[in-house]
């Protein structure tokens, strides 16, 4: 039976790891593991340093500038939590619940 395997990572490095660990002979629920440690480096990099520029905007802007920083930082406190927590959930709860012996990519 073969499943295919929707990666739901918002900055895609996530798919690409999974897909080279399956490719590296590893069972499905490794490969999930592992592409999820390795893609959580790049999307926790990315998104701090987006919120540093982001706090620049805010100590050193004035009038809008501050407010853009501002709205900038909860937009991307927003997305890391989506892309750490809930696709990492949605792709458990959906592997428990399917169990798939392949994953196709």
């Amino acid at each position: 039976m073969r499943i295919c395997f929707l990666c739901l990572d918002i900055d895609g490095p996530g798919k690409w790891t999974v897909r080279e660990e399956l490719h590296n002979g590893r069972s499905p629920v490794t490969a999930i593991d592992f592409g999820y440690a390795e893609a959580m480096r790049t999307i926790i990099d990315s998104h701090v340093t987006t919120m540093i520029s982001s706090l620049l905007l805010f100590v050193f802007g004035t009038g809008t500038i501050k407010g853009f920083g501002l709205t900038l930082s909860i937009g991307i406190a927003i997305s890391l939590f989506t892309a750490v927590m809930v696709t990492r959930m949605i792709t458990v709860l959906w592997f428990r619940r399917n169990r798939p012996k392949v994953l196709v990519i």
